[in-house]
């Protein structure tokens, strides 16, 4: 029995083509793997699974792009008659095109839009792996604005289950809208660390793309800013200074540019100083909620937060922040942690990453105080741009 990679995806697609007589679905990856170990398929395993229903994927969408190069090419071959007289006008309001006939121009009449080709390979994706979403629903706002901020999501490596369930309750208590408060992805080709994931970069953002599209589809708009790892001047552009002179970065899109073209609903914020500085890893909504994704870390829970709040009433009115912020949050920990203060709230908004991707924190056996992440993200609530910090909330998942 052959058990190459190669054999294993070819038996994947057929299984996958294989519904369950009873309940009529595609299975999933769980029951693809019962069926393999049935059938005798040595190491067969999650990740292996996983990798299989990834390729399967990656096929489709180099069909898309195929058939999309196809469809454009016949579109060019498309020809006009020779000119002659045109027909006079009907008398209808909506006249119907006239039928052509020799020596008249045929207008070229443009397609129907076609659906963007990542559309199609998310919706390959998700027929793949058995889920489904509606496509860039558009949710109507409500009086008092429900936002759910998400970080340190790390795609395409993200906790996908526990970021699925983070965005199910984030619609079922009300957000339209969504923050991505740094690292929203992982650009893991340009560390410069030891990785043992061997992809190329195009791949990534491929599957980054895929991501963020689906991610995008569940919420009314979505505001994102860079991290460590994906802003301009983290990972990304350590990389451009290593392998490009300075005088060509300005030929270099923004990573997240990169990643989020041709998404609708996505916008790439971050704050404008007043003197015209542009700081892309902190953002404030409203009147007196500020996110960041300050790279900050300490082995003692929370004192990042000190350290930040005291940055911010030192710096905020300089920087044109809020001088009073109700709400201040910073990702980059991956840390779970809310302070209540008087009439302010402090708060580390965990992450969204899988552990594969932390691997840094178990895999050094000196033990350097690092403690596992928490998979969370914060609901904020506000009322005519002022947070209401009774509503606001940090919810684990």
């Amino acid at each position: 029995m052959d058990q190459s990679f190669e054999a294993l995806v070819r038996r994947v697609a057929e299984l996958r083509r294989e519904k369950d007589p009873h309940t009529g679905k595609i299975p999933g990856q769980f029951l693809l793997e019962r069926k393999l170990v049935a059938e005798g398929w040595a190491k067969i395993g999650p990740n292996r699974v996983r990798k299989a229903l990834e390729t399967l994927a990656l096929q489709r969408t180099i069909d898309a792009l195929g058939a999309r190069a196809t469809s454009a090419e016949e579109r060019a071959r498309e020809v006009a008659v020779t000119p002659g007289p045109l027909p006079a006008p009907t008398q209808s309001i909506e006249p119907s095109p006239p039928e052509p006939t020799a020596g008249m121009i045929v207008p070229y009449k443009a397609p129907p839009p076609q659906r963007p080709v990542y559309d199609n390979v998310v919706d390959a994706l998700y027929a793949t792996i058995g889920k489904g979403a509606s496509r860039f629903a558009q949710k109507a706002a409500t009086p008092s604005e429900r936002y759910a901020v998400y970080s340190d999501v790390h795609m395409p490596w993200e906790a996908e289950e526990a970021l699925h369930n983070g965005v199910a309750l984030a619609e079922s208590i009300g957000c339209t809208q969504a923050y991505i408060a740094g690292d929203g992805f992982e650009f893991m080709k340009l560390s410069r660390w030891p990785k043992e994931e061997h992809i190329s970069f195009v791949e990534e953002v491929a599957r980054a793309h895929a991501k963020a599209e689906w991610f995008c589809s569940r919420f009314h708009r979505v505001r994102i800013f860079g991290g460590n790892h994906d802003g301009k001047h983290g990972r990304f552009g350590r990389f451009l200074n290593e392998r490009l002179a300075e005088e060509f970065h300005f030929l270099v899109k923004d990573p997240l540019e990169l990643i989020l073209a041709g998404i609708p609903n996505v916008e790439i914020v971050g704050h404008e100083a007043p003197f015209g500085e542009h700081l892309g890893w902190l953002h404030q909504v409203g009147k007196d909620a500020i996110l960041t994704h300050c790279e900050l870390g300490s082995a003692q829970q929370g004192a990042n937060l000190e350290r930040l709040k005291n940055w911010v009433r030192e710096w905020g009115p300089r920087l044109g922040l809020t001088s009073i912020p109700r709400l201040i949050t910073t990702g980059h920990t991956h840390r779970s942690t809310v302070h209540h203060e008087d009439d302010r709230m402090l708060v580390e908004t965990g992450c969204m990453a899988s552990w594969q991707i932390q691997g840094y924190q178990y895999k050094d056996a000196t033990l350097k105080n690092r403690k596992p992440g928490v998979h969370a993200f914060l609901v904020l609530v506000q009322e005519d741009g002022v947070t209401n910090l009774s509503e606001t909330r940090l919810i684990r998942v």
